[in-house]
């Protein structure tokens, strides 16, 4: 049960989260989970995608163990299976932070939303990106045009791409720094088109 609307892309909204296996066996249920509409030009679909996230780590029909989650709703893909034939080749060819994934029928409200790839959200942590950002390690994605409350936001002076911080959530002067400093150092190879430069910076 939730009031989500197209607004919540921004901000999360409370939830009654319920999980039950094939055989009628509740797997996790709470009322205080959290929800909010996920992903960019998605966000417009018909059929949106949703991040969620539990009050605490649970592990969901044997997937994995983590607190936050995607119902990816597989809009744009007619097959249903583009995303999953992606997550498994990553599996098997050994990539890490490879997410975990099954799919779940998904009921809101009671009534019935369609089918959906429940996958792990990349996030720190033990099981998926295993990174401290204390040492000064940081996770971030491209964020082009899309606010969202709370985040911190660097956008390179090159390129002009606009990345959104999801470790550290709330960074100090100096992790800020650090961290602009890097993505401007990438940023200027990629510019100048310089294929050595650019993959001393990252695995490619």
């Amino acid at each position: 049960e939730s009031t989500v609307t197209l607004d919540d892309s921004k901000r999360y909204g409370e939830a009654e989260l319920v999980f039950v296996d094939t055989d009628g066996t509740v797997v996790w249920s709470e009322e205080t989970g959290q929800i909010r509409i996920h992903g960019n030009s998605t966000s417009w679909s018909k059929k949106k995608s949703y991040n969620v996230k539990l009050s605490q780590k649970a592990n969901l029909f044997d997937v994995e163990t983590a607190r936050k989650w995607v119902l990816i709703g597989n809009q744009y893909d007619v097959t249903r299976i583009r995303n999953a034939v992606a997550y498994s080749l990553a599996d098997r060819l050994g990539l890490p932070y490879t997410p975990a994934y099954t799919y779940v029928d998904a009921y809101v409200n009671g009534e019935y939303w369609g089918e959906y790839m429940l996958v792990e959200k990349i996030d720190v942590s033990e099981t998926s990106v295993d990174i401290d950002p204390d040492a000064g390690d940081f996770l971030f994605e491209v964020e082009n045009w899309r606010p969202k409350e709370g985040v911190t936001f660097i956008t390179t002076k090159k390129l002009n791409l606009r990345v959104g911080l999801n470790a550290p959530e709330v960074p100090t002067d100096d992790q800020l720094t650090a961290i602009t400093n890097i993505l401007n150092t990438f940023d200027k190879a990629l510019s100048a088109g310089v294929w050595a430069d650019v993959a001393a910076l990252c695995d490619v």
